[in-house]
Parts: structure tokens; C-alpha cells; sequence
């Protein structure tokens, strides 16, 4: 019972849950952009411990401030 449970939250980590929505980071320094498959997964790329919520806050436009005055969050429409 354990491995199938290991197994179900593999299949809904980071890019593989169906939910994800890709976003792509900003730097308004130096006009880079980088891709993520979602927002935890960016989350985790700037060192953010325990989630995502300032990502989605300026993403959803509740924060208009970029993260750390440096980064920017669009969702990515394919």
C-alpha cells in the first residue's frame, strides 16, 4: 500500500500534475527568462522554502512588486 501511495503523489509532482500551469520567471536586470513546467518548480529554483505563495500572489496581481525587486511571473500560454 505504501509504493502505491509513493507512486500516486510522483504522478502529481511539479510538471506532471495535470494542474500545473508553466510560468516563466523575468529578470528585469538583465532581460533573462526562464521556463518552468510550475510554480513550485520555480519556487524551488529561487531557494523560496515552504511554497509558492508569493509567486502566485504577484502572478494573480494581489502583489504588483517584483519578487526580491528583480523578478517578474507570467503564466506561459502555449
Amino acid at each position: 500500500m505504501e509504493q502505491i501511495k509513493k507512486k500516486i503523489s510522483k504522478t502529481k509532482l511539479e510538471g506532471l500534475n495535470p494542474m500545473a500551469r508553466k510560468i516563466k520567471r523575468i529578470n528585469i536586470i538583465d532581460n533573462s527568462i526562464e521556463y518552468f513546467d510550475s510554480i513550485i518548480g520555480c519556487a524551488r529554483d529561487l531557494g523560496i522554502k515552504g511554497g509558492k505563495t508569493s509567486i502566485t500572489e504577484r502572478l494573480n496581481g494581489t502583489i504588483k512588486k517584483p519578487y526580491k525587486n528583480k523578478y517578474i511571473f507570467e503564466y506561459c500560454d502555449e
